[in-house]
């Protein structure tokens, strides 16, 4: 997943990945660009996947597998992301309160009820089942 499908990520992941798919490898892998962007909360627009794709960044900042194993976080924002997901028990919202990355997001409770959603299904039903859910149309604001 990447936020903002833009010229990098055209540049460089999806010919990076589009090489490997030539090559006969990476099938099991896809591209997905998401905007998270103030325009679509005020157009009111549908968050639910938008929220889920950032809550499953927040997830995997954390730094552990849904076992509670540790897992190695590959983030150039690894540091300043896993503090903000570190603090999630205290403060659930801490990793969209990054106004640099996340603009005004947590102040829109359309998003920030989703992404509460999504975030506690990703703890309680482990990512597999909750993306199926969601992708299909499972959005459930109680998890």
């Amino acid at each position: 997943m990447h936020f903002g499908a833009g010229g990098f990520h055209r540049a460089h992941q999806a010919r990076y990945l589009d090489g490997l798919m030539n090559e006969g490898e990476a099938h099991e892998w896809g591209l997905s660009g998401v905007g998270v962007l103030p325009h679509d909360l005020r157009t009111r627009g549908p968050v639910q996947l938008s929220a889920l794709v950032v809550a499953s960044w927040a997830r995997y900042a954390e730094g552990t597998e849904e076992q509670g194993q540790p897992i190695e976080v590959v983030d150039r924002l690894k540091d300043r992301v896993m503090s903000a997901a570190g603090r999630r028990a205290t403060d659930p919202l801490s990793f969209v309160r990054d106004r640099d990355l996340f603009g005004t997001v947590a102040d829109d409770p359309r998003f920030t009820a989703a992404y509460l959603a999504a975030l506690e299904s990703l703890h309680r039903r482990g990512a597999g089942a909750t993306v199926e859910a969601w992708v299909a149309g499972g959005y459930d604001s109680r998890a």
